[in-house]
């Protein structure tokens, strides 16, 4: 089981100020409303098995959760390929997957022709119908932690999940019942999941993260962050599927020039 997951294919995500905020557009939570238990449901576990494409196979996982279909992650992680340019290096950042699914969408049929699109039949037309409107960061006064639970709890209604990712830790492959350990080795591989909910054991809670790696590890292919790694490991970026009304776009784009004004003219005081 160590051997389970033995390839990263997560790339470290650079800030991006253009990014649309969570926090811009839902007014601050009462964390006392939040229950104690609380999980959006589960999509289909599939298994990547060795290769680099755990970002498709979780921004496929976070679509597939709110439309109850599988989704293709091969044919995602290949379109992702064409947008960065770069077909034959490891992995994929967070932004670039999900871009997949703002600008072209994602199809159903389960084809797998590699990492290069150009293998693929022209699909784009049946990708449409599978398009996401936009995508936002996970921010929030809290710390990640209760972000992400809030952000989760907010958008119960749409079943959204939180594609996310961290160094993942050998160790943690066999973690009992998935219940990620509070002593772990330094190093690891960046990999992609997505957040569905949380859980609680004992008098600890936790947050439920839904692998890629099938159903034969973890708690069936489920793995469990306390507060404390949450906040300590998940620095490559944490997103939703958000679709908004022109409108409410509209003022995300609005404050994002407004704070690059502002960052300009502070840069000029200087």
């Amino acid at each position: 089981m160590q051997n389970k997951i033995n390839k990263y294919g997560l790339r470290p995500l650079k800030k991006d100020i253009r990014d649309f905020k969570l926090s811009g557009v839902f007014a601050r939570f009462d964390l006392s409303k939040l229950p104690d238990e609380f999980v959006v449901g589960q999509s289909e576990i599939l298994d990547q098995q060795e290769t680099d494409y755990c970002t498709a196979f979780s921004t496929c996982a976070a679509s597939a959760i709110q439309e109850n279909k599988t989704l293709n992650p091969y044919w995602s992680f290949a379109v992702s390929k064409k947008i960065s340019g770069d077909v034959d290096a490891w992995g994929q950042d967070l932004r670039t997957a999900i871009r997949v699914h703002t600008e072209y969408g994602a199809i159903e049929n389960m084809i797998n022709l590699g990492r290069d699109i150009v293998n693929y039949p022209i699909l784009y037309k049946e990708a449409e119908g599978h398009k996401k409107q936009s995508y936002f960061s996970v921010d929030g006064p809290y710390d990640h932690f209760d972000n992400c639970r809030v952000a989760l709890y907010q958008n119960q209604d749409k079943k959204r999940f939180i594609i996310t990712g961290c160094l993942w830790r050998t160790s943690w492959t066999g973690a009992d019942k998935g219940i990620i350990p509070e002593q772990y080795e330094k190093n690891g591989f960046g990999h992609a999941f997505v957040f569905a909910g949380w859980v609680k054991f004992g008098d600890k809670t936790y947050l439920k993260a839904q692998l890629s790696n099938g159903q034969d590890i973890g708690l069936n292919g489920n793995f469990f962050f306390s507060r404390e790694i949450v906040n300590k490991e998940f620095k490559f970026g944490s997103f939703l599927f958000v679709d908004l009304d022109p409108e409410n776009i509209k003022k995300q784009q609005w404050n994002f020039w407004i704070k690059l004004l502002n960052f300009i003219k502070n840069l000029w005081r200087k």
